[in-house]
């Protein structure tokens, strides 16, 4: 009985374990069938075959901009995606201050789809208004009707706003447009005092220029709308006569005679010879008249620093007839101490008829004053250059041979590798040697890219103080047809030298 019951319990112990066993097994019987089953009946009963792949080239202009393929975000333009799944793309080209690019692409099997895009600034209003109205007006130099004016133009760039009308001062403030915006810009003109003047003179005849600018031969009466004081020149071919500075109040009529006892123009020549020579190195300088000259290039040549081109006035100058030689510029070491110019001692350079070269700005400025003298300005070389012709590239003329200049290359009369001596070519209308090729010269002034547009009508002498010196005239190294032209324009920092780098003075 005991053992009975002893097996009985162990037999239904066996049993609940097993059941138990039994449950806890269960699910795992039962994945099986589901990894089975899991995969679609459609891809078990058909073939698997390859993909169809191509390639996509995305550029864009400027480079840079992001790009979006069907919303995804990949790389920047430039950009090429290989081994891509065939089909249709959609793009999106995105970059500051620019308008997005949205289009679409098919990329087709084994081969390379492409996606070029020139993108749009984003373009913001400017309006100008103006009291008086219907007032002519300039955006950064270039006319633009009248105003009211409003425009869609590109933000972000600094722009110069020129409005004028006859009897007012002109205006010419700056703005700058904003990204997405509007920029309105209300300009209140000051009306000019005027004034007139009569000009007498005995004997009649003679020219008149009143601050810089040749308004006839008297007798002459002017009305003028500029208050303040003014220069008034009587001259005769060139020559300066009489010079007088008058300061006319508004509503005033003032009247000028001419001295009666004017100076014979022959003997007034005869105090201006056409040429002198320089005590202190010796050098040679030509008479330069007084006058009016074209300075620049016109819109259809040269570079944008040469424009516009403009009518000048200059005073009447004297200028060396060559550059600077090694010579002249010992006599200089040798009285200052002053440390001797790279390629001094460089026998390709240091012939004493050659011009001196490897000279810094403040080398040739020490020089020019040591003399007495000074850097010619850069209009004063650019007159001094055209020796009297009128709308010629080059000092002789508008063709160009080896004959005339030294410059890069070999021919004619060019046989030097280097600076030729001073005089070897033949001089121009104002007897001045080497204003084209041999070496570049420093002139007086600070260089600006933008000068032109509001440079003075007179005498000009360059903008404020800037980063750089202009030079001029190119040099024996450099190409003939197009940096030999008469208005090219170099500059460089004042402590810059080079071996095709000299000068010449003016006073």
């Amino acid at each position: 009985m005991q053992r009975d019951t002893i097996f009985n319990v162990c037999f239904l112990l066996f049993t609940l374990l097993t059941f138990i066993a039994g449950c806890t097994k269960a699910p795992v019987m039962m994945e099986q069938p589901i990894q089975v089953t899991s995969t679609p009946i459609e891809k078990i009963a058909q073939p698997q075959f390859p993909v169809k792949r191509g390639a996509l080239v995305i550029m864009s202009e400027p480079m840079g901009a992001n790009v979006k393929v069907d919303d995804n975000p990949v790389e920047t333009t430039p950009l090429v995606l290989k081994d891509i799944p065939a089909g249709s793309y959609r793009i999106e080209i995105v970059l500051e201050h620019y308008v997005t690019y949205q289009g679409e692409v098919d990329v087709k099997h084994q081969q390379m789809a492409e996606v070029r895009v020139k993108l749009k600034p984003k373009l913001d209003t400017l309006e100008i208004k103006s009291q008086p109205d219907s007032e002519k007006m300039q955006i950064d130099g270039n006319d633009e009707g009248v105003t009211p004016y409003s425009k869609w133009m590109p933000s972000n760039v600094v722009r110069s706003i020129t409005v004028s009308a006859e009897g007012y001062y002109p205006e010419i403030p700056k703005t700058t447009v904003q990204l997405e915006g509007k920029e309105m810009v209300s300009i209140i003109l000051e009306k000019i005092p005027t004034w007139s003047m009569e000009i007498k003179s005995d004997p009649t005849g003679t020219s008149i220029w009143i601050d810089g600018k040749n308004v006839g031969a008297m007798p002459h009466k002017v009305t003028s709308t500029v208050d303040g004081e003014h220069e008034i020149i009587l001259s005769e071919n060139g020559h300066d006569l009489k010079s007088l500075t008058i300061k006319p109040e508004e509503k005033q009529s003032t009247s000028v005679k001419g001295d009666e006892s004017l100076p014979n123009i022959q003997d007034k020549v005869a105090d201006k010879p056409e040429s002198i020579i320089r005590e202190k190195d010796g050098a040679i300088m030509m008479f330069i008249p007084a006058g009016e000259f074209q300075m620049g290039s016109s819109e259809s040549e040269g570079d944008n620093d040469e424009h516009p081109q403009h009518i000048v006035f200059l005073d009447a100058f004297y200028i060396d007839r060559y550059e600077v030689t090694n010579a002249q510029y010992k006599q200089f070491l040798d009285a200052t101490g002053r440390k001797a110019p790279n390629y001094w001692d460089d026998p390709k350079y240091n012939a004493p008829n050659q011009p001196v070269v490897g000279v810094t700005w403040d080398d040739a400025n020490a020089y020019a004053e040591w003399t007495s003298a000074r850097l010619p300005t850069e209009a004063e070389w650019e007159k001094s250059a055209k020796g009297g012709l009128v709308g010629k590239k080059y000092p002789w003329g508008d063709d160009i041979t080896h004959d005339n200049a030294n410059y890069y290359g070999t021919g004619g009369k060019d046989i030097w590798d280097g600076p030729a001596p001073v005089g070897s070519f033949e001089p121009n209308g104002y007897g001045l040697y080497d204003m084209a090729g041999n070496v570049w010269e420093w002139c007086k002034d600070w260089y600006g890219s933008n000068y032109y547009v509001n440079s003075p009508k007179s005498n000009p002498t360059g903008p404020s103080a800037e980063s750089d010196k202009v030079l001029r005239g190119s040099s024996w190294y450099d190409h003939g047809n197009y940096d030999l032209r008469i208005a090219d324009r170099n500059f460089d920092n004042p402590s810059y030298y080079d071996e095709a780098v000299g000068f010449r003075c003016a006073q």
